[in-house]
């Protein structure tokens, strides 16, 4: 099954609703990739009919690779979240088993 482009995609939602508000993904002539937002609509005349259309692209490259940084950090800091909760629980069990054990030697369990 073929797909779509999302461009593609994205001017036949603008043939049908009449307004294209996107961002977009591009590769440059030189083969640097951008990533744009462009909108769109159609200029009518008096009657209703299409007579132009007018709109504005803006490099948004910036913004999107700082969203992706930001999303990196994110699940790096929730990785080292993990790994300090399974830590401290591996810590836990380890200095309580042979505590609870010297304390059991020592008659000192509450329970015992």
């Amino acid at each position: 099954m073929k797909t779509e482009p999302p461009l593609h995609k994205a001017y036949a939602r603008y043939m049908i609703n009449g307004i294209l508000n996107q961002e977009f993904r591009i590769t440059r002539p030189d083969n640097e990739i951008k990533w744009v937002w462009a909108r769109s609509f159609p200029v009518k005349d008096d009657a209703g009919e299409t007579i132009s259309h007018t709109g504005i692209v803006v490099d948004v490259t910036a913004r999107k690779e700082t969203e992706l940084e930001l999303e990196l950090s994110r699940e790096k800091a929730e990785e080292a979240n993990r790994a300090k909760r399974q830590f401290m629980a591996n810590m836990s069990h380890e200095i309580r088993t042979p505590f609870s054990g010297i304390l059991n030697l020592a008659g000192l369990n509450a329970g015992g």
